[in-house]
C-alpha cells in the first residue's frame, strides 16, 4: 500500500511539474501538442523507473528531472539556428538528456543518442521503443572513435552536449563530427569568459556566440548561457 501511494505521490508531482512546463512553452509561443507532452511524462516516468538500477541521473535530482533536467534540455532548441531535419548528435547522452526531450518536441529532427556506457544505451534503446520515436538512434561510442569512421566523420549539423566537460574540450570532440556549417550547442555557466579565451587559443578559428536562455526553462541565477561554436565567421 505504502509503494502504491509513493507512486501515486510521484505521479502527481510530475503531473504538476510538467503543467508548469506546458505553461512556460506556451509563453514562449512554441507549438507543443497534448501528445508531446504525455510523450514527454512517459519518458520522465520511464527514466525514474531505470534510474533505481542505472545511474541516469543522481538520485537527488529525480524531484526535479522535469523542472531542471528536461527543461533545460529543451532551452538547447531556444536558438533559431537548427534547421529543420537536421541530423544531431547528443554527445554523451546519458540518461537521453537533452536529446530525447528534444525529439520529441522537435520531431522533425534527425538525433543519434551517443554514450560510451553500455547500461546506458540499453536504457536509450528501450527510450526509443517504449515511445514510438522514428528518425532516432542510439549508439555505444566514444566521440573520438565515431569521429574515426568515415561515415561520421564531418556528417552531423548539430552536436548538442550538456556541460560535462570544458567548452575547448566538448570542441575537440565534437568538430570532426560536424560538417562546414555544423555547429556545437551546450548549456554552461561558470567562468565563461575564462571557457572561450581558452577556446579561441586552441582553435583561433572557431566562433562562439553566447545568449541567454529562456528564463521559465533555465534559473537565471545560476548564471548559464546557451553557448554556440561554429568554424570560421558566422553568416
Amino acid at each position: 500500500m505504502k509503494h502504491s501511494e509513493a507512486r501515486t505521490a510521484t505521479d502527481v508531482h510530475l503531473e504538476a511539474h510538467l503543467a508548469a512546463l506546458g505553461a512556460c512553452l506556451a509563453r514562449l509561443r512554441w507549438s507543443v501538442g497534448r501528445e508531446q507532452m504525455a510523450l514527454l511524462g512517459a519518458y520522465a516516468r520511464l527514466l525514474l523507473a531505470w534510474n533505481r538500477r542505472v545511474n541516469l541521473i543522481a538520485r537527488g535530482d529525480e524531484p526535479v528531472l522535469v523542472s531542471r533536467h528536461i527543461a533545460e534540455s529543451l532551452a538547447f532548441l531556444a536558438t533559431e539556428d537548427i534547421a529543420h531535419g537536421a541530423l544531431v548528435l547528443d554527445m554523451g547522452s546519458g540518461g537521453g538528456l537533452p536529446g530525447i526531450p528534444m525529439k520529441i518536441v522537435r520531431p522533425d529532427l534527425q538525433m543519434v543518442l551517443l554514450d560510451a556506457q553500455r547500461r546506458k544505451v540499453l536504457f536509450l534503446q528501450e527510450a526509443v521503443e517504449a515511445l514510438q520515436l522514428p528518425g532516432i538512434q542510439a549508439l555505444c561510442a566514444r566521440a573520438e572513435s565515431l569521429a574515426a569512421l568515415a561515415e561520421w566523420r564531418q556528417k552531423c549539423d548539430v552536436v548538442v552536449a550538456r556541460a560535462v566537460a570544458s567548452l575547448s574540450l566538448l570542441w575537440q570532440w565534437a568538430s570532426p563530427l560536424l560538417g562546414g556549417q555544423g555547429m556545437l550547442i551546450t548549456l554552461k555557466g561558470g567562468d565563461l569568459a575564462s571557457e572561450v579565451r581558452a577556446l579561441a587559443a586552441s582553435d583561433p578559428v572557431a566562433t562562439v556566440r553566447l545568449s541567454a536562455p529562456p528564463a521559465c526553462l533555465v534559473d537565471p541565477s545560476k548564471g548559464r548561457a546557451i553557448i554556440t561554436v561554429r568554424r570560421g565567421a558566422q553568416t
